[in-house]
């Protein structure tokens, strides 16, 4: 059995308003994966970019691409652009949320988190089908 990123959001939507602050950052880490996975497959459909390809991690590494993608048409170059844009801000709060268990995180942090990366997800699934 498979999950999609729609899964992985509806387990961050389950788990958001928790009063435990563990269920609030898993929550804010599956909202950023399933921004992730949709952002990764509509990458999939874009062509490779020099400047993408080299340096940083697998995340670092699609941000950059969807960041730096020169698709002809300029409305859905632009779009691409901030979806890259916005993944790597997202990507800064579930860094805070997975490996910064010594600070506090919040209820605003988890929300912000999760309202983001639904954006994330509805924009980058329609570009993906309609490119």
């Amino acid at each position: 059995m498979s999950i999609t990123p729609h899964d992985l959001l509806r387990f961050a939507s389950d788990h958001i308003d928790a009063e435990e602050e563990v269920d609030r950052r898993a929550a804010a880490s599956r909202a950023y994966y399933a921004a992730y996975h949709q952002c990764l497959l509509l990458s999939k459909q874009l062509p490779l970019e020099p400047s993408a390809s080299s340096g940083g991690g697998f995340h670092e590494r699609l941000a950059n691409k969807l960041r730096s993608n020169t698709h002809a048409e300029r409305t859905t170059q632009r779009r691409v652009r901030q979806l890259g844009e916005s993944l790597k801000q997202e990507k800064v709060i579930r860094t805070k949320a997975d490996y910064h268990i010594d600070h506090g995180f919040t209820k605003a942090s988890a929300e912000q988190c999760y309202l983001q990366s639904t954006d994330i997800v509805r924009e980058a699934d329609e570009l993906t089908r309609m490119l």
